[in-house]
């Protein structure tokens, strides 16, 4: 029988306006992965690994006995090291200070024990395990998110932590490079630490964890073990719908964009074949960017070609045509919450960012006072007056995510690629996210839908309508 690590029974987190029960079980060797409905719960509960919230009520056992109230954040700091995504470090941190000066919670003669157990013989071999080339005297914010993990993994050895916590790795880590962080995890679990997974790609907790909870309203509704493993008995806990069972129908309507025997200069794959029509979504999966940024690039008229044709409504493209179609004819969403690629500007109010776009398409037609009234109009099935004059950096998320769409859906620029739409995005704005999808789709655009999990996309959707216009590419 393993060695229980942390147990959790019927722990309730403070948060304001919802509940989140913690029902956790951690043993020495053993992996766990947890599937949040909810980002934000998914954050409370890193919270509580970090040390920074405490359960309201509950028991807690470290190690089988139970622990006091007064004790538990202790011994959650001490055994515990949660995976942070990097973050913009100075420019004079090195790994050797990461490894020795960010770990406060040490007394004097713990820090004396740690400084002796780096220069065993024991430190060595697993600094050539975790880290290979890795220099102490590297800087932190020039390694990759590949190498900064491997450090992790190593301080996590270094400081003797019991449970190690990762939390969603499949959004930063490429797939090749997620295969190699669970490798060297895995030296870790066989020396008695463990391993706790959060992660929304039914796929990467399949593969890697023991056991799997569901969290769903911040409840854990259904555990599978491994034996039970059954992937319609896992999209089925998570309210979810397998791809195989959904009726999926190509478009019928017109060719809008066409790409014809594509290769481009560095790519060594066979060439590259799509076909977009009028009413469909054409889904490309693509788990590194590599073929997204091409696409992405080569629509936009910055990357030439070097074999086939491009063809926008049957008419040949050049790349210094494809430019002149940027927001006219070919439209580019991106992931509304990075503000490097944010599809609005936060410092202007909703009519004037609507305005702005589509003001050349109106031409001397309109007058802006004319132009200005239509959009009310037309926005006002989600948005009052009084909002639309507000600077969208104050909106809320869901409210910029539909402005976003809207833009398009009234710019109407016939092939709209949506660029990672889902990605970093609360599970309740899907369906919304859909929803103005839809309806781009009704004014006649075809969409391009770019995506690291093409099957989660239907597993997370139970708009039939929806599911009836993807076509997997």
């Amino acid at each position: 029988m393993k060695e229980e690590l942390l147990r959790i029974e019927n722990g309730l987190l403070p948060v304001k306006n919802k509940k989140i029960i913690l029902d956790l079980e951690i043993s020495r060797g053993e992996c766990v992965g947890i599937f949040p409905d909810s980002i934000s719960d998914s954050d409370m509960i890193l919270n509580f690994f970090r040390g920074t919230m405490d359960l309201k009520t509950g028991k807690t056992f470290i190690c089988e006995e139970q622990a006091d109230s007064m004790s538990i954040h202790r011994e959650i700091s001490n055994r515990v090291a949660v995976l942070e995504r990097k973050t913009n470090y100075s420019s004079e941190l090195t790994v050797g200070d990461y490894l020795f000066s960010l770990k406060g919670n040490l007394g004097i003669r713990d820090r004396r024990e740690m400084k002796k157990r780096f220069k065993s013989q024991e430190a060595l071999e697993m600094k050539e395990l975790l880290c290979g080339e890795i220099d102490w005297k590297d800087r932190i914010r020039d390694l990759s998110p590949i190498d900064y993990g491997r450090v992790f993994l190593f301080q996590s050895w270094l400081y003797d932590v019991d449970i190690l916590v990762f939390s969603f790795l499949t959004e930063y880590l490429r797939p090749d490079d997620i295969e190699r962080f669970m490798e060297y995890s895995e030296l870790l679990l066989q020396r008695g630490k463990a391993v706790y997974i959060q992660d929304q790609s039914y796929e990467f907790l399949f593969r890697y964890a023991g056991r799997i909870d569901i969290l769903k309203k911040g409840l854990i509704c259904y555990r599978l073990s491994a034996d039970e493993y059954e992937k319609e008995k896992l999209y089925t806990a998570a309210s979810g719908v397998w791809k195989g069972a959904v009726p999926v129908t190509a478009g019928k309507g017109r060719i809008i964009l066409e790409m014809d025997h594509i290769k481009f200069h560095d790519q060594e794959e066979e060439p590259f074949f799509l076909k977009v029509r009028s009413g469909e979504i054409a889904v490309i999966r693509d788990n590194d960017y590599k073929t997204a940024s091409r696409l992405v690039n080569t629509l936009a008229g910055k990357q030439r070609w070097k074999e086939g044709e491009i063809r926008i409504n049957g008419e040949k493209a050049t790349p210094g045509i494809l430019k002149n179609y940027l927001g006219k004819k070919i439209g580019i969403q991106t992931s509304v919450t990075s503000r490097k690629e944010s599809t609005l500007f936060k410092n202007l109010t909703g009519l004037e960012n609507l305005s702005l776009v589509l003001a050349p398409k109106a031409g001397k037609r309109l007058v802006r006072k004319k132009l200005e009234q239509n959009i009310l109009q037309e926005s006002s099935r989600w948005f009052s007056e009084e909002q639309m004059l507000k600077k969208t950096g104050e909106w809320s998320q869901k409210d910029y995510l539909i402005l976003s769409y809207l833009k398009w859906y009234m710019l109407n620029p016939g092939i709209l690629i949506c660029f990672f739409p889902f990605n970093g995005l609360e599970y309740y704005l899907y369906d919304q996210v859909m929803e103005m999808m839809l309806m781009c789709l009704g004014k006649g655009m075809g969409i391009l839908l770019l995506t690291g999990e093409a099957s989660g996309i239907s597993s997370r959707c139970n708009n039939k309508e929806f599911l009836n216009r993807l076509r997997i590419v």
